[in-house]
């Protein structure tokens, strides 16, 4: 750490400055003070829950070999942590400092279009395995849906705060919805879904609203846990909901 950097900490303590506002300006140094390909590489890593060359490579846009060599300098940050199965991951606080960075105007083009990619991606990857949820493939399935899943979740959160009114929908129709019920995952379905319709509403998609409702309506229908007298007194209302748009 430069005696710059350390004199500018200082001065922020000094003037009152919260622990935070200093873990953030020193994060924003250090990205400055990095070459400009290698802060990209950081900032766009922090949209996946975790990443490695081959999703790096993806998202910007790059061959394996440059996103290979990205990547051992983002490893070198002490904010990067191996991860068990492959890849790497943030610490869960400078990811969060992260991606509440992207919400400035001069980089929210930059961060829609990323986000829009990584939605891209994982939807695709879902639409592909869930079907195979009920077949003869279903554990080989399963296996590859679970190791996806949290960033599946970092690609909707993020469709969701670059408002792609267009994609989030997609996150709560069916084939992600098997996944979730299979894994018990019964509030992601209904948080996904209520979005979903949200969405739809925004765009004035009445026909995605009602299949949402219905949707929604299977969810609290299926949901075991809760009072079932409410639950399915929830059902009934999304479906009168979606008879509405819908017969």
């Amino acid at each position: 750490m430069s005696e710059n950097t350390l004199q500018t900490l200082a001065a922020m303590l000094a003037q009152g400055a919260s622990e935070e506002d200093v873990a953030r300006a020193l994060l924003e140094m250090t990205l400055d003070a990095a070459p400009p390909d290698v802060a990209e590489a950081v900032r766009a890593a922090a949209l996946p829950a975790w990443f490695d060359a081959e999703l790096l490579a993806y998202l910007l846009e790059i061959d394996e070999v440059e996103a290979e060599c990205l990547l051992k300098e983002i490893a070198a940050f002490s904010f990067t942590q191996p991860r068990e199965d492959g890849g790497y991951v943030y610490h869960e606080a400078t990811r969060a400092r992260l991606l509440s960075a992207w919400k400035a105007d001069s980089r929210r083009a930059r961060f829609t279009a990323l986000a829009k990619r990584l939605a891209q991606r994982y939807l695709a990857l879902a639409r592909k395995h869930s079907p195979r949820l009920k077949g003869p493939e279903y554990l080989e399935a399963l296996t590859i849906l679970d190791a996806a899943y949290s960033n599946i979740q970092a690609a909707w959160e993020n469709a969701v705060t670059a408002e792609l009114w267009n994609l989030i929908p997609a996150f709560a129709y069916a084939e992600t919805a098997d996944y979730q019920s299979h894994r018990g995952l019964w509030q992601d379905w209904i948080q996904w879904t209520e979005s979903g319709i949200e969405a739809a509403r925004q765009i004035k998609d009445n026909v995605t609203v009602a299949s949402l409702q219905n949707n929604l309506g299977n969810a609290y229908l299926r949901l075991p846990t809760g009072d079932r007298a409410a639950n399915l007194q929830r059902a009934i209302d999304c479906y009168q909901q979606a008879l509405r748009f819908r017969t």
